[in-house]
């Protein structure tokens, strides 16, 4: 019975120091930066569907003010430490995690919410299949009873790849009011 102690001892004694296991390299979290790239000259050509009409639009960054870059429809976007931003909130927050959550007040009494309801996984449009995407959606309340949702979907390395609006009204379906899919875009940088 000792020997058979003695020989367990020597077993544990002998694993607390073999080798230690190998770690898997930790790969940096994805960032908001990650999913829009902004350069003078990136542009993105969408389908948007309303009221029962297709047409298609190309938004295509134009210049750079400062800190933010401007496109050809005059909007301003800018990576910071906490985000992507326009000039009035930020459209996607770091961390990109599922469940993360974050508002903005647009003015007195307007708060816009939003959370990320999936991250890291694959989506599709027309421009393309994407490995790694995250989606967001965003509430703010119009009217008593009647609030705008917002659903987006980023790709990694690529931007804005789908958008849709919808108008939910309390113990209604949501009504879809557009919807917007990549169909191209060139990122020369």
């Amino acid at each position: 019975m000792k020997a058979l102690w003695s020989f367990g001892l020597l077993l544990l004694v002998g694993c607390a120091h073999g080798k230690p296991a190998e770690k898997e390299p930790i790969e940096p979290p994805a960032r908001a930066r990650d999913f829009y790239p902004l350069q003078v000259g990136n542009e993105w050509t969408y389908e948007i569907r309303a009221s029962g009409q297709k047409e298609e639009r190309t938004i295509k960054i134009v210049q750079q003010q400062g800190p933010f870059f401007v496109d050809n429809t005059g909007a301003k976007l800018r990576h910071d430490d906490t985000g992507l931003r326009d000039e009035r909130r930020y459209l996607l927050e770091n961390p990109l995690t599922e469940g993360h959550k974050w508002f903005s007040v647009l003015s007195v009494g307007v708060t816009e919410n939003f959370v990320i309801t999936e991250a890291g996984h694959p989506c599709s449009t027309r421009a393309g299949t994407f490995g790694e995407c995250v989606t967001v959606k965003s509430s703010n309340e119009v009217r008593q009873g009647r609030t705008l949702v917002i659903e987006s979907t980023y790709a990694q390395g690529i931007g804005l790849v789908a958008l849709r609006t919808s108008q939910v009204e309390k113990d209604r379906e949501p009504i879809t009011q557009v919807e917007l899919e990549l169909i191209s875009y060139k990122l020369p940088h």
